[in-house]
């Protein structure tokens, strides 16, 4: 495995906007982008740890760091993660990449990778076309507006709200989406099950048959499982799956 560490994605000398990159010794891989969780508020690049075995089945694994709360406002780090995609999308084959990138997050980086998803604008602005995007997959998203955000524009973070905040708003007919995989846990944190569900159901009333939509329940607790060789399996599954190399499906 080589690693290639501290590089700024952004340009800015930011060592918030830093990420790392773990790569298999043979080129050929695919990527995987795995943004850490932490409620917007805390956590670093250093969360990838728990994928780093996939490295040995020739997925390379990038952790970026992002702004966060209370030095950022919405909707900074999700332009970060955004940049952050455009890099590596820009120097991946440099690396030795195949050239497929995957996006993927835990938590508060489920939410990041939701809405890079949902609401294209983001990726646009970066420079990027959701075509670019081999998939995403979510660990434990908060479907819903995130309790962070709420909370720092006013709002009571215990609500759950559906607004221009929320990946699930906008879910709606004529929508451009990627390979998707939603993964949450049977104890996860509070209503993050039934979000989930809910935004598996939402995207399945529109998805046409043979759609690449994917989820699963994992036994375990909030981006914790019972079983971690359980969870890589299925990082593994999806990322390898070929259908997911090419497709494109429209809602």
């Amino acid at each position: 495995m080589r690693k290639l560490d501290s590089i700024d994605y952004a340009g800015h000398g930011d060592p918030m906007q830093c990420l790392d990159a773990y790569l298999p010794d043979e080129k050929g891989f695919d990527t995987l982008i795995y943004m850490h969780g932490g409620s917007l508020e805390h956590g670093d690049r250093n969360k990838c740890q728990k994928l780093l075995p996939l490295v040995e089945k020739n997925i390379a694994v990038v952790s970026p760091e992002y702004r966060m709360f209370p030095s950022a406002k919405f909707p900074e780090f999700i332009e970060d993660a955004a940049v952050c995609v455009r890099f590596v999308l820009d120097h991946v084959k440099e690396w030795g990449g195949n050239g497929r990138v995957f996006v993927s997050g835990g938590s508060a980086g489920a939410w990041l990778t939701m809405m890079l998803a949902m609401d294209t604008h983001y990726l646009e602005n970066a420079g990027v076309k959701q075509s670019d995007i081999a998939g995403y997959i979510s660990e434990s998203a908060q479907q819903f507006a995130h309790f962070a955000v709420m909370n720092y524009s006013g709002q009571d973070g215990r609500l759950e709200r559906i607004d221009e905040t929320a990946p699930i708003y906008f879910v709606r007919e004529g929508m451009e989406m990627r390979p998707m995989f939603l993964i949450w846990y049977t104890n996860d944190m509070w209503c993050r099950p039934e979000e989930n569900r809910l935004m598996k159901a939402s995207l399945e009333r529109f998805l046409p048959e043979g759609g690449v939509l994917d989820a699963l329940e994992l036994t375990g607790k909030h981006c914790k499982p019972e079983r971690p060789e359980e969870l890589l399996a299925a990082f593994e599954k999806f990322i390898h799956k070929e259908e997911n190399h090419e497709q494109v499906q429209r809602l």
